[in-house]
């Protein structure tokens, strides 16, 4: 699980450095942390359920969300909540949790720590904002927790 982590984050900064001018957006992993949050898995698989029966178009994708140290044990323990959007960072591109599937444009938001997200992209139930043209996104916005759950932590 470790080192799944630890390749998707170096593969996507190598294969999603489009919005990365340079290299120094990279960093070393110091450690990584895997989580486990049962409620945030259960109300994932019951939505990815429900799109199978409702056969709804959906993808699964991972995406990384950086945020200071203080945040971590939070996230991990309760997820993200799209009812504290726009607090920390604003709601740009409209009210919901933001993520990026390039760990680059994450650092903005962080530069300690990073966790990475799976999230479930249901047709009409996300925004996408600066696709690259690789199929990637600069920032996705969810609005529903139970379209996304924590998987990992990075520290730098």
């Amino acid at each position: 699980m470790i080192q799944k982590a630890m390749s998707l984050y170096r593969g996507h900064c190598s294969q999603r450095d489009s919005f990365a001018q340079s290299r120094e957006a990279f960093q070393d992993i110091k450690s990584v942390g895997i989580v486990v949050n049962l409620k945030a898995n259960q109300a994932y698989e019951e939505k990815v359920e429900e799109c199978k029966r409702e056969r709804l178009r959906f993808t699964e994708v991972f995406a990384y969300h950086a945020t200071k140290p203080a945040n971590v044990a939070s996230i991990i323990k309760n997820n993200l909540d799209p009812g504290r959007a726009g607090l920390a960072h604003g709601t740009r591109f409209g009210d919901g949790c933001y993520f990026s599937e390039h760990p680059q444009f994450s650092f903005k938001y962080g530069k300690e720590t990073m966790l990475i997200f799976k999230l479930l992209l249901i047709e009409g139930k996300h925004r996408k904002v600066q696709p690259d043209g690789k199929g990637f996104c600069r920032e996705l916005v969810l609005k529903d927790a139970s379209l996304f759950k924590p998987q990992f932590v990075l520290r730098f």
